[in-house]
């Protein structure tokens, strides 16, 4: 667990700042708290500085409700959904599977893609 949660939390931190970086380019800094706001007072006022502290529950959440997003729904959606497993199985001591990792590591490289080819 130790081994994969050095790993794998710098990648799926990375992956968060990516597509929120996306989010903000394409949207403005905004783009968070256009139709709703988190749950947790200390995280909207870290929105509010700053787009990129969006966490992954929250963004989870913007990706399926937020009507802003809906351009971006097909394409972010299952990345975000699996970032979001992966990055809460490890917080709670568990290990990812290598079909898991595997499956992130291919979801990235095809984002990473996509944004070279834009």
């Amino acid at each position: 667990w130790r081994g994969q949660a050095q790993l794998l939390l710098p990648i799926i931190d990375n992956l968060r700042l990516d597509i929120c970086k996306l989010l903000t380019d394409k949207l403005g800094d905004d783009w968070p708290l256009k139709s709703c706001e988190p749950d947790s007072w200390q995280e909207l006022e870290a929105i509010k500085k700053n787009p990129l502290a969006v966490e992954w529950g929250y963004l989870n959440h913007l990706i399926n409700h937020d009507r802003f997003l809906r351009p971006y729904q097909r394409s972010l959606s299952s990345m975000i959904s699996l970032g979001r497993r992966l990055r809460n199985e490890i917080a709670h001591y568990q290990t990812v599977k290598l079909e898991d990792y595997e499956s992130l590591l291919k979801q990235i490289q095809k984002f990473k893609w996509s944004l070279d080819n834009l």
